[in-house]
């Protein structure tokens, strides 16, 4: 069971030296392609899926725990983002209005953040009005 498992993780971290090798060729061939975020998103999570999974491997409670505590931290970072993400948005608008002119384009973070704002009161207003899923008559 145990070598099976860590022929697994070799697996894996072949797979993310091949992901790393796809993005450092796309990326040094052309810089400016949106491929080359997809293929760096698709090694960096797969990266820290392998990494956790080998720290996990190695059932070992010192290294487990701080790492743990480490990811619960970064996970929260990115939730409070996320919870965040409609002032962030609020305030690149706020920067492009100041140093670009005003076109329908560079006030799309505008809009978004607004909408984003305004969705939870949006939402308890029409929700009296909406079915709801699953329940039958």
């Amino acid at each position: 069971m145990a070598s099976n498992y860590i022929t697994t993780l070799k697996v894996g971290w072949v797979f993310c030296l091949i992901w790393l090798v796809i993005f450092l060729f796309s990326y040094l061939r052309d810089r400016t392609k949106l491929r080359n975020g997809i293929w760096f998103n698709i090694f960096f999570y797969s990266f820290w899926v392998d990494l956790g999974l080998t720290i996990l491997a190695t059932n070992n409670d010192k290294l487990i725990y701080p790492i743990g505590l480490l990811f619960i931290f970064f996970l929260f970072c990115i939730g409070v983002a996320f919870a965040l993400q409609a002032f962030l948005l609020l305030w690149n608008a706020a920067i492009v209005w100041r140093r670009e002119n005003h076109s329908p384009a560079n006030m799309l973070t505008l809009y978004l953040g607004i909408i984003i704002l305004l969705m939870p009161f949006v939402e308890r207003l029409i929700s009296d009005h909406l079915p709801t899923f699953g329940q039958t008559c």
